[in-house]
Parts: structure tokens; C-alpha cells; sequence
């Protein structure tokens, strides 16, 4: 199904690729680099997280590139029964709570364990395992979707299309 954003068509994603996808990037060794110099691909753990951001919560690629780890834990360090996107990162400027779906609590948890402390969940893997504290920015998480997508034998999809999934679930009162 494909939905006009500009001039461009997004395809949605749908709940076979999504099948398809979760195990591959939980088990590909042919993730995409971060498009970044000295950029290693992020840890599969961090490409679900994402993947799972955007179908599973809706988040608009702005919003995901500038997200932090806070907006998805407490201060416990628990998973929040709300992911919470800030107002700041909006494109309206005006904050939402979405309830956290259970793909993104389950790959939260997976992320937690392998990058504890990190501040950003789109922060940028450098080679040698050093970590750039600072998140990636939307032009570079587009440009990694896009790979990711392409990679995975999905060239029509973006980083958008898991929205298109998420607005799609939500009309039919689904999510």
C-alpha cells in the first residue's frame, strides 16, 4: 500500500515483513554501516530497537534520530508503559505518550544489556567499539533505513514506512 508524503510514494510496512525482518537483523551479518566515517553497523540489538521505534510507536525519523534512552526508561532504569516523544523533537512541538508496544519493550531490554549507560538509541557505532555520545542525525538514519531495507530484498521501503504501519494499525484500532 503505498501513501503520498510530498511527491514521493512510502510503502507501509506490513506484518510479513516485519516477520521477516526481526530475525534477520537479529542474525544478519549484513547490516548497513552508519553512513559516517570510522561508522561501524550498529549492533543488531540497536538496528530492532529502531526498527521496532518505528512501527511499534510511530516515531517520525526527527524525533528518532534525537531520542533518548530516557524517553523509554525510567529512572529505575525500568521500561516506562509509555514510550514518551518529546516536544522538542515534534513537528508540531507538541509532546505525545505512546503505549509501548511489546517488540520495543523486548528489544529495550536486549539494547539495555549491550550498550548499558548509552544516552541515545540512534547514537553513531564507531570502529574499535568506541562510542560517539551524540545521536545520528535524520538525513543519516534515512540514508541507513534505506540500506537496511534494501539489504534485506525491500528496496520500496524507508524509514517512514514503518509509521505508514503504525497510523495504518491505529485507524483500524488495532494498536
Amino acid at each position: 500500500m503505498f501513501d503520498t508524503v510530498l511527491t514521493r510514494q512510502v510503502m507501509a510496512l506490513d506484518p510479513s515483513v516485519i516477520a521477516f525482518l526481526r530475525p534477520w537483523v537479529g542474525t544478519s551479518c549484513q547490516l548497513p554501516v552508519a553512513p559516517y566515517a570510522g561508522a561501524s553497523p550498529p549492533t543488531p540489538e540497536q538496528a530492532l530497537l529502531l526498527l521496532s521505534l518505528t512501527y511499534g510507536a510511530g516515531v517520525r525519523v526527527d524525533e528518532l534520530a534525537q531520542m533518548g534512552v530516557d524517553s523509554l526508561l525510567d529512572d529505575d532504569g525500568a521500561h516506562r508503559e509509555h514510550v514518551h516523544i518529546r516536544p522538542e523533537t515534534t513537528t508540531q512541538r507538541v509532546g505525545r505518550k505512546v503505549p509501548m508496544h511489546p517488540d520495543i519493550r523486548r528489544d529495550l531490554l536486549a539494547f539495555s544489556n549491550r550498550h548499558p549507560g548509552e544516552r541515545f538509541v540512534a547514537f553513531v557505532p564507531l570502529l574499535g567499539g568506541s562510542l560517539r555520545q551524540e545521536p545520528m542525525s535524520p538525513r543519516g538514519l534515512e540514508a541507513w533505513f534505506r540500506e537496511l531495507f534494501r539489504k534485506a530484498g525491500f528496496p520500496g521501503l524507508t524509514v517512514h514506512s514503518g509509521r505508514r504501519m503504525f497510523c495504518a494499525t491505529q485507524r483500524r484500532g488495532n494498536g
